[in-house]
């Protein structure tokens, strides 16, 4: 297990700039957070290239800033969306494939939509099997509070439905939400391969790393205890730290957390 750092945490900075910002503070994971189309387009992902190629980056992951859509595209029986929204989402797929990232975190069906939940689990079977067979990329569900996704119910029945679909931890989400992680890794833990990373406290749902009461140490062992083998990233929003160097010193802090929860299995 590495730790690693998202784009998103330097918005609303441009992509590449905050990519190029983290490689040069030795990040050596990072997860894309795609702010707009042109970003998609072959001159720009060449420039990314260029960076990673530099600096030794792994993408691990992307992100879609058309994630508030996605109840629309996806969850919906008007005739052709769902296939139009996986012809727009290609375009991400492609993306990530070009650098070598091997997730697409997907938000999924607002909480307060009504489609019917196992037609919608059906839709994200399909784009991820689209994404799987064009691109050899998988479609990871992420827990949000604004979505279905925000319970461990729900992805306990995503799971049930369609094993396949892998799930993003998100620590935040899950606070916001009203949950602990532990909650969503005793009954999804298996299929967590991807983990979002932050510290909270009671009025605060977003924290640099140890500056919170969240017991890390305590989910990443029972995340090992499930298999987990995947990346900690540090997601935080731009109010949530002063400068870089907190970042820097948060994604440290996560190596070691992570490198200790390896030892304490072995």
């Amino acid at each position: 297990m590495d730790a690693g750092v998202s784009t998103a945490c330097l918005y609303p900075m441009e992509t590449i700039e905050a990519l190029n910002i983290l490689a040069r503070k030795g990040i050596k994971n990072v997860e894309l957070f795609f702010n707009s189309p042109r970003e998609l387009k072959t001159e720009y992902l060449n420039r990314i290239l260029k960076i990673k190629s530099q600096f030794d980056v792994n993408i691990v992951s992307i992100h879609p800033f058309t994630c508030p859509i996605e109840p629309m595209m996806f969850f919906s029986d008007y005739p052709g969306r769902l296939e139009d929204g996986i012809e727009m989402y290609s375009a991400y797929f492609k993306a990530a494939q070009i650098l070598g990232a091997k997730y697409f975190v997907f938000h999924g069906d607002f909480s307060i939509c009504p489609y019917e939940q196992e037609k919608g689990f059906e839709h994200i079977r399909i784009l991820n099997q689209f994404a799987v067979s064009e691109y050899g990329i998988e479609v990871i569900q992420e827990n949000v509070e604004r979505c279905k996704s925000r319970s461990p119910e729900y992805l306990k029945k995503l799971h049930d439905y369609a094993p396949e679909i892998k799930i993003a931890l998100d620590f935040k989400q899950a606070a916001r939400a009203g949950f602990s992680p532990l909650e969503f890794i005793d009954v999804v833990g298996e299929n967590i391969c991807h983990i979002h990373m932050s510290d909270n406290c009671k009025d605060q749902h977003c924290m640099l790393i140890g500056e919170g009461n969240l017991d890390i140490k305590a989910i990443l062992n029972s995340l090992r205890q499930k298999g987990f083998n995947g990346k900690g990233i540090l997601e935080l929003y731009r109010q949530n730290y002063n400068s870089i160097d907190d970042l820097v010193i948060s994604y440290k802090r996560i190596d070691e957390l992570l490198v200790n929860s390896t030892n304490q299995k072995t």
